[in-house]
């Protein structure tokens, strides 16, 4: 009687170390699964924005949202059939996420206008246009442009007022006289009542412009609306930029997440192993019982 309790004592001994044993392969599993699962979800994601970099840089390669003509002066120039070209405003400015409608809007037309070397720059790429009957562009000589900051009015004190449009604007150096007589004379307001105030308090005098892309002119003009703020030229960039910070961030994470896998994996199945081996000794003793 006594070995039979002895043999049970130990068989429950047994059983008690399996589900253990289960329990910590259990364990190592989910572990691998949740791993596998997050890599994924991360894979899909970072595949996701690469899919949609790869659209804008098409759309940018490609200019994409440009005119004709604006188009064909930049093929020339990219093929070396033009000389002094720059490129459109747009592709020589950049502006902070929130500002970026405003200055689009602040900018307008102004956009697609290509920065050229000089006049002789424009002039020849005036000619290509008219020979080829590609439409017309308007150009920008540095040599030519001006700016027009002068005197203006400290706003800094006035509700919601943001900065004037090229001072929220960055740009390379030899651009900055180009971005001050585009944008020097429009002021940035946070929304449409503040403008509106600020209008009437200026007299006029100050061309004004929100974050969402409301317009006062100083003839009084109001223009305004509803836009997609996803298309723009200056927010399509910011975008691209930011995706391609994003994607390289991610190549880390997921580097890590693969390695972090890979040591589960090898940790569950050293698991395995430990508990077969285990199994069969216990398996060897019961069967001496």
């Amino acid at each position: 009687a006594a070995r039979i309790e002895d043999n049970e004592e130990k068989k429950a001994s047994a059983d008690n170390m399996l589900r253990g044993y289960a329990l910590r392969c259990e364990s190592r599993l989910k572990k691998v699964e949740d791993l596998r699962q997050g890599l994924e979800r991360l894979t899909r994601e970072n595949n996701a924005k690469s899919d949609r970099l790869g659209l804008l840089q098409a759309m940018e390669r490609e200019y994409e949202g440009f005119s004709h003509a604006v188009r064909r002066v930049m093929n020339a120039a990219q093929r070396g059939a033009l000389q002094g070209i720059h490129g459109p405003v747009s592709r020589l400015i950049s502006v902070r996420d929130d500002a970026a409608v405003a200055v689009e809007i602040a900018l307008g037309a102004a956009m697609q206008n290509i920065v050229t070397d000089d006049e002789q720059a424009a002039k020849r790429a005036i000619a290509f246009l008219k020979s080829g009957d590609h439409g017309r562009a308007t150009f920008l000589p540095l040599t030519a442009v001006r700016p027009r900051r002068g005197e203006r009015r400290s706003l800094d004190a006035e509700p919601g007022f943001l900065g004037y449009a090229d001072d929220l604007t960055r740009c390379d150096d030899r651009y900055r006289v180009l971005v001050s007589s585009l944008l020097a004379g429009t002021a940035v307001v946070d929304h449409l009542d503040n403008a509106i105030a600020l209008a009437k308090k200026t007299g006029y005098s100050v061309r004004i412009v929100t974050l969402d892309g409301q317009l006062i002119q100083t003839s009084g003009a109001m223009t305004g609306g509803s836009l997609n703020k996803n298309v723009g030229a200056l927010s399509r960039k910011n975008e691209l930029e930011r995706l391609e910070k994003e994607i390289a961030s991610a190549a880390d994470t997921l580097g890590q997440e693969e390695r972090r896998l890979a040591e589960a994996r090898r940790e569950l199945e050293k698991a395995i192993a430990q508990n077969e081996r285990r199994l069969e000794a216990l398996e060897a003793e019961m069967e001496q019982c």
